[in-house]
């Protein structure tokens, strides 16, 4: 008679249920990491925009400091020129002005005239336009790119913390007005 060998099959693969827990601790920490994530980003982009106001700001001023006026009477520039507005190459790095915003959008400047019941006639105040849209030619996009909050917070950081005043203003869901001149509010 042969003698028989019996092996014992020894299994070494992962039990159905096994994989479940481990699938179900992974979801759990993502589910967990995801708004941090998500608040590091917003975090992020607040810091960049709020450092690319500044800059701007600066370079505005800097240029009517030494002019006596803002460039553009009653002009606007397009941040997708590839370059600085001429009358702001000598105080603005072009890849400040060729870049998107952090939101995703456009800077627009304006001298815009209003009327000053201070000194009692017209006069040109300056704007940064930030647009809060995928800007498109061919339609009006239907949904912001970020959020009305992350702008509170922006305002709430910089300015007086109510988006209606001061100088950081929501003109409409898909615009934001940054003021340059401090005499404008």
């Amino acid at each position: 008679m042969k003698p028989s060998h019996h092996r014992k099959c020894s299994s070494r693969a992962f039990s159905t249920v096994e994989l479940m827990i481990v699938v179900a601790i992974i979801g759990t920490l993502s589910a967990l990491a995801v708004p941090s994530f998500e608040r590091a980003s917003m975090q992020s982009k607040l810091s960049r925009m709020k450092n690319d106001l500044r800059v701007l700001f600066d370079a505005f001023n800097l240029y009517a400091i030494e002019y006596g006026s803002y460039p553009g009477g009653g002009g606007y520039y397009y941040t997708d020129a590839n370059t600085a507005p001429q009358p702001l190459q000598d105080y603005l790095d072009d890849s400040r002005w060729d870049e998107k915003t952090p939101m995703g959008g456009h800077y627009f400047y304006w001298n815009r005239n209003v009327y000053d019941d201070t000194i009692g006639t017209t006069r040109y105040v300056p704007f940064l336009f930030i647009d809060n849209w995928n800007y498109n030619f061919f339609g009006w996009p239907s949904v912001p790119l970020v959020p009305a909050a992350w702008w509170q917070d922006l305002d709430d950081d910089i300015d007086d913390g109510n988006l209606t005043t001061g100088r950081l203003q929501m003109y409409n869901a898909v615009q934001v007005i940054y003021t340059l001149d401090d005499s404008a509010w």
